[in-house]
């Protein structure tokens, strides 16, 4: 049987969530709205923002395409920010993109074993601990439960319930279009930095619970 995992934060670790960073993409419509020139200026200030905020005794999601457009490097690039990024623990969805996240886990599937929490978890340095998780996932932090997923829902687990969407994906094109306590955590969203919990709250906080169903 699947197991959510449960986090607690503290005054010296807390939660962070993120989306999307699409390291080496080079295409307008993904720096513009980032505001950077070029995709190796955008690789360096996403890793720099990140590291200006998460510590090394934070957890962190990143939902998805984290790599897109280095080709043969695609794996070489992905590992390259995970062993830069700061966190204690590190879980990643695939995305839709699936650049260096492809080969890591085809690798891994073979030597590791996807636990009760449904992760797959493998070694970017001993420091370090990263698990490869699915694009829908259920967590509970501070007793709050949250859906994350690569992508937005419409309807969701315990909806009706105050329940957190978390998603990336739609780089803020459809912002205010899904009613709830629903957030994109992409960069054209909320910046070029990672959310914490407690930011995240502050926002869900102001937004009306709405179900379009019985739950």
């Amino acid at each position: 049987m699947i197991k959510h995992l449960k986090f607690k934060t503290t005054n010296n670790s807390t939660v962070f969530f993120f989306s999307d960073f699409h390291a080496k993409h080079n295409k307008d419509f993904i720096l513009n709205p980032r505001g950077f020139k070029s995709a190796d200026e955008g690789m360096e200030a996403l890793i720099n923002n990140w590291n200006s905020k998460v510590s090394n005794e934070d957890t962190a999601f990143l939902l998805g395409d984290t790599v897109v457009g280095a080709g043969q490097d695609s794996e070489k690039v992905f590992k390259e920010i995970l062993s830069r990024l700061n966190y204690k623990e590190l879980y990643i969805m695939p995305g839709n993109h699936f650049a260096g996240f492809k080969q890591i886990f085809e690798r891994e599937i073979c030597t590791s074993e996807i636990d009760d929490y449904y992760r797959l978890p493998f070694i970017v340095n001993y420091s370090k601990i990263v698990s490869i998780i699915p694009n829908y996932y259920e967590i509970f932090v501070d007793g709050q439960f949250i859906v994350l997923s690569h992508y937005p829902i419409y309807s969701w687990r315990d909806i009706g319930h105050g329940s957190y969407m978390l998603h990336g994906h739609t780089h803020a094109k459809i912002n205010g279009k899904l009613k709830g306590r629903i957030l994109d955590l992409g960069p054209e969203s909320i910046g070029n930095f990672p959310l914490s919990f407690q930011e995240i709250k502050k926002i869900m906080d102001v937004k009306e619970i709405e179900s379009p169903d019985y739950h």
